[in-house]
């Protein structure tokens, strides 16, 4: 009895951790991008996101979530961690390779893409040793260093930003935010030994197979709001674009507080317990998400329009309604997230990716009937990306836990 009061004590700890600090970065990201907006140009922003993502596709692509692979197995021996330690490093090699590749090719900047490039490959290394401490749910020190290097990088970018670097204030700040979040957790991790390897040969098809349906369902994710954007771009207005994009960064805010819990808690509670310990906290974190999107969409539609106008002014007063319509996409994004935490662990993450897939065939399908029938207007099409995303969850859904 002592001891469950003790792991349910540490539990609630590694929640507040994580959801506080989660909490903390988004308003200290938000208050510092609208003082960036003020300094900072259009074409700045636009710069910074068109290099960003141009690159971040290509680690997307070819990154075999070997971080996801560390946190959900139960054992972790050293032949499997010399292993995983194998693929990560030829993440990085193929990566770097063909974003060379790109920056021959593509006409962007060639220092801007020299640090975006660097970022990307610290950042894999970042995440790798931070999922070898979240595996040992080490959550305390871990919410420090990721703080402390989001506040002091914001904080350096407005600076830099004021002593007029331009573009290079956005590529800058996320590399002091990776090197400062790295250097802390070296710091407060000194005991835990990793390393990336790269040329050593090894039996890692195994591994590799254990990874195939994590990287399809993760990859599918990645991409499904950025083919939102690509569809509708044949559809309609860069204004209505623009009005999207905006409303999907203010949606996304109430799902990314709980984020956390779910998608990095979750997964490495579920990894570490038992199945009937773990069917019963999946239904209750199913409940809890339930009641969270409840009370807030409730919040949201009565007074989303009103403070919309307060803050942005009339102009944006009309991304209210796609807000509505679109965080109905967040919401069957929470609860997918916590089916994923559940099913990583018990290898049916093939699940996942049928749900995925399904998700893309269906908003597709959507699309294109709408589209004979000329009922595609920019509301119904936000609306059915949302009924493609909460269709997609059903089926998940449909396959209960005590099924999986």
């Amino acid at each position: 009895m002592i001891s469950f009061y003790n792991n349910l004590s540490k539990n609630f700890k590694n929640i507040f951790y994580l959801s506080s600090s989660n909490l903390i970065q988004s308003f200290i990201s938000f208050f510092a991008n609208l003082v960036l907006i003020y300094i900072l140009s259009p074409k700045n922003f636009g710069e910074y996101a068109i290099i960003t993502a141009a690159f971040s596709i290509i680690f997307l692509i070819f990154s075999l979530r070997t971080e996801t692979l560390i946190i959900k197995e139960k054992t972790f021996d050293n032949q499997k961690k010399n292993q995983i330690e194998i693929l990560a490093g030829w993440e990085i090699i193929t990566g770097f390779s063909i974003s060379l590749i790109l920056l021959f090719y593509a006409k962007f900047d060639y220092l801007l893409s020299s640090i975006v490039i660097f970022n990307l490959i610290f950042q894999k290394i970042l995440n790798f040793k931070r999922a070898y401490v979240e595996r040992e749910m080490k959550y305390s020190y871990l919410s420090i260093a990721e703080l402390f290097g989001l506040t002091i990088s914001q904080l350096i970018a407005i600076l830099l930003a004021i002593s007029n670097f331009g573009s290079a204030t956005l590529f800058l700040r996320d590399s002091i935010n990776i090197l400062i979040t790295y250097f802390l957790i070296l710091f407060f991790f000194k005991n835990n030994k990793f390393r990336i390897k790269f040329f050593k040969k090894n039996n890692i098809l195994n591994i590799f197979n254990k990874i195939k349906y994590i990287y399809l369902d993760q990859l599918s994710s990645d991409i499904i709001f950025r083919m939102l954007i690509i569809i509708g771009n044949f559809y309609f207005t860069n204004s209505q674009i623009g009005y999207l994009y905006q409303a999907r960064r203010l949606a996304i805010f109430p799902a990314q507080i709980i984020s956390p819990f779910i998608n990095r808690f979750c997964l490495n509670f579920f990894s570490r317990s038992n199945y009937e310990i773990s069917v019963k906290f999946f239904y209750k974190s199913f409940l809890f998400i339930f009641l969270y999107h409840l009370f807030v969409y409730f919040i949201i539609f009565l007074i989303i329009e009103k403070l919309i106008t307060f803050v942005y002014g009339n102009e944006w007063a009309q991304i209210s309604t796609i807000i509505i319509l679109i965080y109905l996409f967040f919401i069957s994004m929470s609860f997918k997230s916590l089916i994923r935490s559940f099913i990583y662990p018990l290898n049916k993450d093939y699940l996942m990716v049928i749900s995925q897939f399904l998700e893309i065939i269906l908003f597709a399908c959507f699309i294109i009937i709408l589209d004979i029938f000329n009922l595609l207007s920019f509301n119904i099409y936000v609306l059915a990306f949302s009924l493609s995303a909460f269709i997609s969850l059903l089926y998940l859904l449909l396959k209960k836990p005590n099924r999986v």
